[in-house]
C-alpha cells in the first residue's frame, strides 16, 4: 500500500508536516495562532477589513466576519443596552394596553375565609 503524502506547513521556511489541515499549518504554528487569537476559522482565510465598533466607536481588526464589537466590555455594554430598551419598549406597550380585569382572581379575593 503506497504512502499517502503529508503536505508541508504553507508558513515560508517552515518544512514541518501539516498537523491542522484546515489551515494548513504545523502544529507549532497552529498553537501560535491560537495563542494570538488571530485563527480566522469563520473566514477561512478571507482578509477582513478592520471596522469601526458599533459601541464605541474605536476602529479594531475583527477575528471574525461577524464580529461587531472591539472586546467583551463593548459586547458586554450593547447587550445590556439592548435589554434594557427592549424593557422600556415593552413597559410602554403594556401601560398603553388596557388590561381585561381577571374575573377568577377579583371573584376570590372578595370571599374571606
Amino acid at each position: 500500500m503506497p504512502a499517502i503524502p503529508v503536505p508541508a506547513c504553507e508558513r515560508d521556511g517552515c518544512d514541518e508536516p501539516v498537523a491542522v489541515l484546515k489551515h494548513r499549518l504545523c502544529a507549532a504554528h497552529y498553537a501560535g495562532l491560537r495563542r494570538a487569537g488571530k485563527l480566522t476559522t469563520a473566514s477561512y482565510g478571507r482578509e477582513i477589513a478592520p471596522r469601526a465598533c458599533l459601541k464605541c466607536g474605536r476602529i479594531f481588526e475583527p477575528v471574525r466576519a461577524n464580529h461587531r464589537h472591539c472586546g467583551p466590555m463593548c459586547q458586554n455594554a450593547a447587550g445590556q443596552e439592548r435589554r434594557y430598551l427592549r424593557r422600556q419598549q415593552r413597559d410602554a406597550e403594556q401601560s398603553s394596553t388596557p388590561v381585561a380585569p381577571d374575573l377568577h382572581n377579583s371573584n376570590r379575593s372578595s370571599h374571606a375565609r
